[in-house]
Formats: structure tokens, sequence, C-alpha cells
């Protein structure tokens, strides 16, 4: 006999916490979080099951386990953007719970933050690595990534990392060596 894979027992050791809801997704019926909001309107999710991708047999999702008719936790790949329809994780819609900015206003958000480091620029604006010399230096972010952000670190435009920043820790990053640093910390 084949064990239920949505029953406590298996479920221990699991646990996922939905950072939007503060619930266990293996275990909750749904979300909490039944809209987003975007330019002063909201727009509702489409509850699983409605959204075209139920699980074959009506069970639980497979991605997020939400119940069929609940929603799906924000940040799986499940979950369809209810502007676009496209996968809200990476369609980098505005939604004010992701930042409120297109994909292109995080690009000039990312130059504007590291226009103050204490690295030298190219000739031509672009940022330089401290260790190669080379321009092909990305920011670090920290904290809680839009779809857009997620979007863009796929792209190798910028990179994620731990939910919490701490000083000392990198803000910079070059692709060509690898080398990582922060302001007053940029030499190899």
């Amino acid at each position: 006999m084949v064990a239920d894979p949505w029953s406590r027992d298996s479920i221990i050791g699991r646990m996922a916490i939905c950072q939007d809801c503060n619930r266990e997704m293996l275990i909750a019926a749904s979300c909490t979080v039944s809209a987003l909001r975007l330019q002063g309107g909201e727009l509702s999710l489409t509850a699983y099951g409605r959204d075209g991708t139920a699980m074959p047999g009506g069970g639980r999702c497979g991605d997020c386990g939400v119940m069929p008719g609940g929603n799906h936790h924000l940040g799986r790949d499940m979950q369809r953007c209810p502007r676009c329809r496209g996968q809200l994780i990476s369609c980098g819609c505005p939604f004010d719970e992701f930042g409120g900015v297109e994909l292109e206003d995080e690009l000039a958000e990312f130059d504007d933050e590291e226009a103050n480091d204490d690295v030298a620029d190219s000739e031509d604006g672009r940022r330089m690595c401290p260790s190669c010399g080379s321009d092909a230096v990305i920011p670090i972010f920290y904290g809680r990534a839009t779809p857009g952000m997620k979007r863009l670190a796929s792209q190798r435009v910028l990179e994620l990392a731990d939910q919490a920043f701490a000083p000392g820790r990198p803000s910079s990053r070059c692709r060509d060596c690898d080398h990582a640093w922060s302001v007053g910390t940029s030499r190899p």
C-alpha cells in the first residue's frame, strides 16, 4: 500500500510556511490572499481548480498543497497572474505587494542604488570589478524578491541573496571572475 503524501505523518519534517498567510502550505486548505492590488484597484486571484492547473483526480495542488477551490500560495509556480494570465512569479506585473514597479523601473532602481558605491566606473559609466576590472558587474539584492526580480536573476542581470542583509555582506558581484564586494570592502 502506498502512503498518502498528504497524511500528517508524511508531512512531518516537510514544513513550508507561506510568507503571506503564515500557514503551513502542505496542510492549509487555501492561502488567505485572494486579490492583489494594482494602481488603486484590486484584481482577484483565480482559485485552484478554476485556473486550469488542477491535478488529475482533483487532489491538492502538487506545488503548494492547497485544496481545490483554494487560493495558491503566492511565490509558487502554479499561480496565474490576474492581470496578464502569465505565471505570477515571473510575469513582472507591478502589483503593490511586489513593490508596485514595472520591470524596467526595477532596473533603474538598481542603477540608482549602485551609483554611490566606492568602486571605479568605466568611462561610459558602467560599474567596474575591483578584482579583474571587468564591467560585467551586477547588484546583489537582499529581501523578498518580486517576480520581475526573479526574472532578472534568471537572466543574470542581478543576484538574489538571503532574506536579510547584514553589514559586511556584498552588494555587487562580477559575472566574469565571481568576485563579490560591498561599499568599503571592494578590494579582493
